[in-house]
């Protein structure tokens, strides 16, 4: 998975004119399963190196197969190599020839436990002391042998090898991006826990493949400059504290990291702010990780195949049988591959099951099922280690839990479920931070940390504090008791690059060790020494006489002062001075004035100072006074002392006269002596020191030159020129071949084809000789090879090519054509929706006329409809889109009519010329030439074709546009319609009831009435009837 963009943001590059061809740096993470590495480069900034098989991690292996080509059995055959997952596949056919997870074995002791513990994972492998150093060796039929006749691989060179392959898979990188060049800067990501003999391991194997080592960054501190490069932090803000927790294949590791901005000086009297990352601490268990927990799975996976029945037939014996498959070399690669296979699927599920074929001796082997509950009881005893390195880094820090923010956690290790809840139950999961890439982190941090230290490369400025693991002492022997004195000098977690003064009262040579103090718990809390350099006095016996003979100084007197410093590179201690020297008192001894001194020309106590210290010019013809004025001119003198000007005088034998500074006083003055001024001096003289790399023998240049001529470079050598030889031969029966290459020429290259054949598999020949050699027959068979095949290839290839162009240039012509009939298409087009549109108008026009003369009041009525649609029509009309543009300018019409000429001219030109040379001539129309003239043709007309499209999805954009707005004015209006038409019904109704309402009412008065009328009847009846009854 690659990382998220962010990450590479902070790498600008900018490199000066001068540096650019070679600044690059090569950072790599050598771990103790899988090896990473990552570029930065001109061009390329920042980005995994990818092995050949694009993988974004190699496995820590490398292998060897026999050779396929074995033409002299007597001699040494050179075998095949194979790195990563190749040589680790290779492990159960040829386990005794396979080498993996050699980070482990390096600068130790060849009796070292792990040492033990590594034969015992893989025993077919032959582990000897080295012929000059006492550290790991293999004996191994696939080395060459050595000047003693042995066949051995040091660690360090199979390392070396691995690291050559990581540098041919940069290079292969960086020339595929177009950005070829040497790589030979590399910096290292390590533990923290890294001894200086597994330093030098490290950084001798480097030596060996070609590299310079820059500097070495621990893990923790890599992994810490990873997760800065994408956070800004202020120095308004509070600084964040955050452990970095790596748990790898083989250790685990916890770095306490404090995170701050700080503001610096700029330019001038400017500030400008950058990130600080200090290391505050850090904690380890060397054993501890993925391996661990494999060992595990694989003792487990052993008992299970014991118990089957078919296994029992090996050996009547159990304990018997147990190690006849353990110490199986093809068996023990075959569990051990699958352990690791089995841990990291119960990291996802909760069981699985495995399968074997032909574990031993032919017997198949089908595992029962383990599930993960089984896997967690296996490894629960190494509970309390997995916390162990958090407790001890935040003790080595000076802090508590609570002081912390996050735990970042890094390694394939912190994948397994059980290590995550361990993690969680100590700091509480929201202090859990998966934050940085668990795999590609720390060498990333480490590339970002070397382009930073190259000053090639303007990175964001990130100012890495780092400390040293172990104590530094110096021991060495006391001049007058000859006891062993050891001193502290730096304790645990001095920071790198802090200088310190180490005195001693030595006045002959003599010589100290500089020294790291280990931890070693086996040992009840007494650490373990490791010497790591001896460094030797060359002229201090000399400087001590030459101090007595100047200055008088006694043996009591003299002191010697060594600065020692924490290398910044590595994080080891060097001494970068040293001196001897003594406190010598200078008394100012006065001295009537003369003329000279009265005159113009002046003299007086502050020349003379200053002459006596150097700081005065002297001038042609003065001589030094001290020397030339004799001690009995000294009429007032000061008594000589090294320490109190009042003392007695002493004779000549016992000390040398105090050394005297001259001043003037007035003549007929009488100077005060009480007052005489005592200038005190500490002369010194430089130490000459010879530094020796203690512990360990050295390797020799010349040991390191005898290995670069191993393979593999020696091998690819030998294997180009072998194939190289098959490949002529076969192109001499070629008729193209010979037809492109002169009769003498042909001759010359079937004897040259001849000797190197005989040459390659001569015992005396190509069976012994080096890289370099082997380069230089190569070298002579192409001069001559090379030259004919080209002209083979250009005759094979050019009428090919040359058909291609014209069938490019006769598209070329249709399109042409094709783009002139579309312009025509489209202007007649446009002329004809011109006319259509002024008929249509005009005919409106004359229509609008005719209406409004038959009614003249016809306009008064809907009056705010009529409004509305002829100002929506108005606002339509002034939008509309212009008319839509040509498929194809006249411009582009006209440039590619002139391209079509142009080539043409150029291949009918060019290919007469070809036709009047003979096929052995060097061509004067090459494939290539043609290959860019077709890349010509059809980049100009895919430029056309883009310009096409996009114009013509412009104006579909547009048109679309204007087709929503047209369509939401419609449906405005037809809103605003239908909202009026409700209005007009509302009102309808409204009057409907109102009408209805005044028949109502109309009724009412007609009944009203007629109840009056009826009334009125009535009452004439009664009055009737009354009058009658009067």
């Amino acid at each position: 998975m690659r990382l998220p963009l962010h990450i590479y943001l902070p790498l600008l590059l900018s490199l000066p004119q001068f540096s650019a061809a070679f600044s690059s740096i090569l950072g790599i993470d050598v771990g103790q399963e899988f090896i990473k590495a990552a570029l930065v480069k001109p061009g390329i900034p920042l980005e995994i190196v990818l092995t050949k098989d694009s993988k974004r991690k190699e496995a820590s292996a490398i292998g060897f197969k026999p050779s396929r080509y074995s033409p002299n059995p007597a001699g040494y055959s050179h075998p095949d190599r194979l790195y990563g997952v190749d040589a680790a596949n290779l492990g159960a056919r040829f386990p005794q020839d396979v080498y993996p997870n050699l980070k482990q074995l390096l600068g130790k002791h060849i009796l070292d436990d792990n040492i033990q513990e590594y034969s015992g994972r893989y025993p077919a492998l032959n582990i000897l002391p080295g012929e000059s150093r006492p550290t790991v060796s293999f004996k191994s039929a696939s080395s060459p042998p050595g000047a003693t006749g042995e066949q051995m691989f040091t660690v360090e060179e199979l390392l070396a090898m691995q690291l050559s392959n990581i540098q041919r898979n940069a290079l292969a990188m960086a020339a595929e991006k177009g950005k070829p060049g040497a790589i030979q800067d590399v910096i290292f990501s390590i533990p923290a826990y890294f001894t200086a003999e597994e330093k030098y391991s490290l950084q001798l194997a480097a030596e060996m493949a070609g590299l310079k080592v820059m500097a070495m960054i621990t893990d923790g501190a890599a992994v810490g400059m990873n997760y800065a490069t994408s956070r800004n932090f202020s120095p308004d803000d509070k600084p964040e504290t955050h452990v970095i927790y790596d748990m790898g294949s083989g250790s685990t590791t916890a770095t306490v990291l404090r995170f701050s901005g700080k503001s610096v000086k700029d330019v001038g009297k400017f500030k400008k702010n950058i990130t600080e990352v200090a290391v505050l601490g850090v904690g380890w268990d060397t054993t501890l990780g993925g391996d661990l927990f494999n060992k595990k799975l694989s003792e487990h996976l052993l008992d299970d195949f014991l118990q089957s029945s078919k296994a029992k037939s090996i050996s009547d014996n159990s304990a018997n049988r147990r190690n006849l498959v353990r110490l199986n070399g093809r068996s023990a690669a075959k569990l051990w591959r699958e352990a690791a296979k089995v841990r990291h699927v119960l990291s996802a599920n909760s069981e699985t099951a495995t399968s074997i074929e032909s574990l031993y001796d032919d017997i198949d082997y089908k595992s029962s099922k383990i599930t993960r509950q089984q896997f967690e009881e296996m490894i629960y005893e190494y509970a309390d280690r997995v916390t162990k390195p958090l407790h001890e880094a935040l003790e080595s820090a000076g802090l508590t839990f609570d002081e912390i923010d996050t735990v970042i956690v890094h390694g394939g290790g912190v994948r397994v479920p059980w290590v995550g809840k361990l993690l969680e139950d100590l700091v509480g999961e929201s202090k859990i931070s998966k934050t940085v890439n668990s795999d590609e982190a720390a060498v990333m941090g480490a590339t970002f940390r070397g382009a930073a230290l190259s000053k090639s490369f303007k990175v964001k400025e990130i100012d890495l504090k780092e400390i040293n693991t172990y104590a530094v002492a110096t021991t060495y022997t006391n001049p007058g008791s000859q006891k062993e004195i050891s001193q502290t000098i730096f304790p645990p977690t001095s920071q790198l690059g802090t200088e310190k003064l180490f005195p001693t009262k030595h006045t002959e040579d003599f010589s100290f060790y500089l020294t790291h103090s280990i931890p070693n718990p086996k040992s009840g809390g007494k650490p373990l020494v490791e010497q790591i350099s001896q460094i030797i006095t060359k002229n201090l016996t000399d400087s001590t006489a030459k101090l007595n003979a100047d200055f008088g100084c006694k043996a009591e007197h003299i002191r010697n002062e060594f600065t020692i410093r924490l290398r910044e590179k590595d994080g080891l201690p060097e001494v970068i001075a040293g001196w001897t020297g003594c406190d010598v008192d200078y008394e100012e001894v006065p001295e009537p004035l003369t003329d000279k001194d009265n005159g113009k020309e002046g003299g007086g106590i502050v020349d003379d100072v200053k002459e006596f210290f150097g700081l005065k010019k002297k001038k042609d013809g003065e001589q030094d006074k001290s020397n030339s004025e004799p001690a009995s001119q000294s009429k007032v003198s000061a008594s000589p002392s090294s320490s109190s000007p009042s003392s007695p005088s002493v004779s000549a034998e016992d000390e040398k006269p105090t050394p005297k500074v001259v001043f003037t006083v007035q003549e007929g003055d009488t100077p005060n002596l009480e007052n005489a001024k005592i200038i005190r001096k500490f002369e010194k003289i430089p130490l000459a020191l010879e530094v020796v790399k203690a512990g360990f023998p050295e390797v020799s240049e010349e040991a390191k030159d005898a290995f670069i001529q191993k393979p593999p470079r020696r091998d690819a050598s030998f294997n180009e020129l072998e194939s190289t030889v098959y490949k002529v031969r076969d192109l001499l029966t070629n008729d193209a071949f010979l037809v492109a290459s002169l009769p003498e020429t042909t001759a010359l290259l079937q004897t040259r084809v001849d000797e190197i054949s005989s040459w390659l598999y001569d015992s005396e020949g190509g069976d012994i000789a080096s890289g370099s050699v082997i380069k230089e027959k190569l070298a002579a068979l192409m001069d001559i090879a090379n030259p004919i095949q080209k002209r083979m290839e250009e005759n094979q290839k050019r009428p090919q090519q040359i058909q291609v162009l014209r069938d490019t240039l006769e598209q070329s012509k249709q399109l042409l054509n094709l783009m002139e009939e579309m312009t025509k298409l489209e202007e007649s087009k446009r002329e004809l929706k011109e006319k259509e549109k002024k008929e249509k108008e005009a005919k409106e026009s004359e229509g609008t006329e005719k209406e409004k003369k038959d009614d003249g009041f016809a306009d008064l009525e809907d009056a705010d409809v009529l409004s509305t649609s002829s100002s929506a029509a108005a606002s339509e009309s002034t939008e509309a889109p212009s008319k839509p543009p040509p498929s194809y300018t006249q411009e582009e019409i006209s440039a590619l009519s002139s391209l079509i000429v142009n080539l043409t001219s150029w291949l009918d030109s060019q290919v007469a010329e070809q036709v009047k040379l003979p096929p052995t001539a060097d061509p004067v129309l090459t494939v290539k030439s043609i290959e860019s003239k077709v890349v010509e043709a059809n980049m100009f007309v895919m430029d056309l074709l883009q310009k096409q499209i996009k114009r013509k999805e412009e104006w579909d954009r547009k048109e679309k546009r204007e087709k929503e707005r047209v369509e939401r004015e419609r449906r405005k209006e037809e809103k605003e319609r239908k909202k009026k038409e409700k209005e007009e019904k509302e009102k309808e109704k409204e009057k409907e009831k109102e009408k209805e309402k005044e028949k109502e009412k109309e009724k009412e008065k007609e009944k009203e009435k007629e109840k009056e009328e009826e009334a009125k009847v009535e009452k004439g009846k009664e009055e009737e009837k009354n009058h009658d009854e009067l």
